[in-house]
């Protein structure tokens, strides 16, 4: 699942979810799931393993996900709730590339699943939008440095005339990461551009994903 954030898209099945069951919240339940010891699963644990717009670059500022947007490989749609979850999209200072850090917390065994989902999900060489799926996009993995077993990486890219000789470029990677047994973190960088191809920062990527990632790490547990 994806969530449109202005011509970007902010990558994730998670932050769909949490905006398809009101805010972000876990959906009320009656069935009492146990966590594995050292594990934390619960709202406040998901909201304090999203990275802080402290602990970003100077200038970054905190932005709002638009409206949901999906690409799938499968022409079905992703959606899943998690049963608690967190996210937060960002604009780097001096620089057209979005970041957005989603966390998931699932039932114990449920990280395995949601990532074996996306990569049927997203195993093909062009997806197609769910909600318009005149609108098709190239899905591709992504050559992206290792931060944990299991991590899973693709890249997106459309261009689409905006007007008449205008092109514009949009480029969407996404970065799953498995946290522990239950919560799977989601990271994206988007890119949009009108006067060429559109380019994600990579290095400005990696740090915010290792960063993202030692924090998810330290809030949720292993």
């Amino acid at each position: 699942m994806r969530v449109r954030l202005g011509s970007a898209i902010f990558s994730g099945a998670l932050l769909l979810a949490a905006c398809s069951s009101g805010g972000g919240h876990a959906s009320p339940t009656t069935t009492t799931v146990v966590t594995p010891k050292g594990e934390h699963a619960s709202q406040a644990a998901a909201n304090a393993a999203v990275l802080p717009l402290a602990d970003l670059p100077a200038g970054t500022t905190k932005l709002t996900p638009g409206g949901p947007s999906d690409v799938s490989c499968t022409g079905k749609s992703l959606v899943k709730k998690a049963r608690f979850f967190a996210g937060a999209v960002y604009q780097l200072p001096r620089s057209s590339t979005r970041l957005g850090d989603g966390v998931g917390i699932d039932a114990p065994g449920g990280a395995a699943q949601t990532l074996s989902n996306y990569r049927e999900h997203w195993n093909c060489p062009v997806g197609s939008d769910v909600y318009h799926p005149d609108r098709q996009w190239s899905v591709a993995k992504l050559k992206f440095p290792s931060i944990a077993p299991g991590q899973l990486s693709y890249e997106f890219r459309r261009s689409y005339a905006a007007k008449p000789n205008v092109t514009t470029s949009i480029t969407d990677d996404v970065l799953l990461l498995p946290v522990n047994s239950s919560s799977v973190l989601e990271l994206s960088a988007n890119d949009t551009s009108s006067t060429g191809p559109a380019v994600v920062d990579p290095s400005a990527f990696e740090d915010f994903a290792r960063k993202a990632w030692t924090r998810a790490e330290s809030a949720l547990g292993q």
